[in-house]
């Protein structure tokens, strides 16, 4: 399985602060899982994730995003 993670060097550290920052911004009931009901107002009341800083994610068209995953490697 392809994992950028992994692939992008991202200590545990770091990884850990993004799922406290992204939990923190979505999960209501403090349970520690972002239910599909959270994500939808998350989404719903126009909020975003912020940049990470782990590369561009999936920003483009469909057909840019195919062209930088299976041409440009």
């Amino acid at each position: 399985m392809h994992n950028e993670w992994e692939e992008k060097e991202v200590s545990q550290e770091r990884k850990e602060e993004i799922i406290e920052k992204i939990l923190g911004m979505i999960d209501g009931n403090r349970n520690n899982v972002v239910e599909k009901d959270e994500w939808m107002k998350f989404c719903e009341d126009g909020k975003t994730l912020p940049d990470f800083g782990l590369g561009p994610g999936h920003h483009w068209d469909m057909e840019t995003e195919y062209e930088i995953h299976h041409w440009e490697k």
